[in-house]
């Protein structure tokens, strides 16, 4: 894991979800509380308090999803 090829969400308890596509750039993403890709060369991350985290995976479709669930 390199902190360069990481993608990080902080949630703002909205419906805004960052779609990752190869134009998205690595880092720090505000106000997002779902994140989901088709990428193979990202590390997805989001902060939490006490809140959950829900991952989605389809390997056939090939994507992977976090959400943030309060």
């Amino acid at each position: 894991l390199k902190p360069s090829e990481m993608v990080f969400i902080r949630h703002n308890f909205r419906d805004n979800i960052l779609v990752l596509d190869d134009k998205t750039s690595y880092g720090y993403h505000q106000n997002y509380d779902a994140v989901i890709t088709n990428r193979k060369d990202v590390w997805l991350g989001q902060g939490t308090a006490d809140c959950g985290t829900v991952i989605i995976s389809d390997s056939k479709n090939s994507f992977v999803a976090l959400v943030h669930c309060s």
